[in-house]
């Protein structure tokens, strides 16, 4: 996301590490597309880019509730996206 100026909003580069917990947890999340790594959050399928706009969030929200089978699926990918980002597996595969 970028500022009115043209640079790079510092948010970009920030680390959302509540959505990784989150995640942990089994819940899929809704996210803005600021964070730098909400498209892969999305492409995974276990989180949906949504704008600010209430509307927009209460009807995502409303449709992933109401189907059972896609929340399911969307749990088991969260937990499978946020297991790379166990320490003891970022450290395996580093030392």
């Amino acid at each position: 996301m970028r500022e009115e100026n043209g640079t790079l909003s510092f948010t970009y580069f920030a680390d959302p590490a509540k959505l990784k917990l989150y995640m942990a947890c089994g819940l899929p999340v809704f996210i803005t597309d600021v964070a730098y790594n909400a498209k892969d959050i999305e492409k995974e399928g276990c989180g949906i880019i949504v704008s600010n706009d209430f509307e927009v969030i209460s009807q995502n929200v409303i449709s992933l509730l109401s189907d059972s089978d896609r929340l399911s699926n969307m749990r088991d990918n969260a937990i499978r996206y946020a297991s790379k980002y166990n320490w003891l597996a970022i450290f395996e595969k580093l030392l």
